[in-house]
């Protein structure tokens, strides 16, 4: 037990769109790491564009629908997208031997179709609840608390 205590854990928070890594020492959140993950900018073209708005309404009929297919593509590609930096981000920093992983519900089933078993090993713990708001306190309150 004061092994698991003393070990440097890293703990990545995303959602749909951005995503930030904090290091954790025993229960303690210590830093927010820099530069690791940036915002990511989708590749995909959206051509499908939300049916039932008709031109002559006073309503945009150019947005998109937030449950289309258009829509799970990018969040599947973003999810890919963070799982290769953190795969990159511990191989050159090895001190890592622990992960705790928090996103939303749907984010986070996408990160465990896309984790290898390697990195799925060292996951400790999953929160569903999106965090990427939050200040490192409340990070660390809710992680640990």
């Amino acid at each position: 037990m004061i092994k698991t205590l003393n070990t440097k854990k890293l703990v990545i928070v995303f959602d749909a769109q951005h995503a930030r890594m904090f290091v954790a020492k025993g229960i303690k959140v210590i830093d927010e790491v820099q530069g690791v993950i940036c915002n990511y900018k989708h590749k995909h073209k959206n051509n499908q564009k939300r049916q039932g708005f008709h031109a002559h309404l006073k309503t945009q009929n150019h947005f998109f629908d937030p449950h289309s297919e258009v829509r799970n593509i990018e969040h599947q590609e973003y999810v890919r997208y963070i799982t290769h930096t953190l795969e990159e981000f511990l191989q050159e920093h090895s001190e890592y031997k622990q992960i705790i992983v928090a996103a939303e519900a749907k984010m986070l089933g996408e990160f465990r179709k896309y984790i290898k078993k390697n990195l799925h090993s060292k996951i400790i713990k999953e929160i569903s609840h999106n965090l990427i708001h939050c200040e490192r306190t409340e990070v660390e309150k809710i992680i640990f608390g």
